[in-house]
């Protein structure tokens, strides 16, 4: 059995009050995170980060402790796991620095990423990261006011 593992990131930056999210259109013309694979001795912080500035040339910051591996077969011997790390950033333009795999790139609220993502594996991830950073930004306007 053969394994490959690639590194991403749920992207987002918030205008108004409201989370805008990353979507890239692959050359196969399906929308998804930004990723790619691991090169050499990379951390898998490290690959996200890379692909993140190659895919979208968005230098990011890690929310911690939020980040998700899923895993699945692309052939009859091959098993994949992307890890999506969830990145913030503000204030920086998109722009991909390779167009020949990168044909879109979209920055949008919720809803509109979920009709652009085909696969629900995707969109249940931008969901469950939507919620999760909900929950994250409630709780720091909890303790801002304390």
């Amino acid at each position: 059995m053969n394994y490959e593992h690639s590194c991403g990131a749920v992207l987002y930056t918030v205008k108004n009050n409201q989370r805008y999210y990353v979507l890239v259109m692959e050359s196969s013309g399906h929308y998804c995170f930004p990723k790619g694979h691991m090169e050499g001795t990379e951390t898998a912080e490290q690959t996200a980060q890379r692909e993140i500035i190659e895919e979208t040339g968005i230098h990011c910051q890690f929310v911690p402790g939020m980040k998700r591996t899923i895993r699945y077969r692309i052939c009859e011997n091959t098993i994949k796991s992307v890890t999506y790390f969830v990145g913030f950033y503000e204030n920086q333009k998109l722009m991909a620095q390779d167009t020949s795999e990168i044909k879109d790139i979209q920055c949008v609220p919720l809803k509109e990423a979920l009709s652009l993502l085909k696969h629900s594996e995707m969109k249940n991830i931008l969901i469950e990261t939507d919620y999760m950073l909900s929950s994250k930004m409630s709780v720091f306007s909890v303790l801002k006011r304390s």
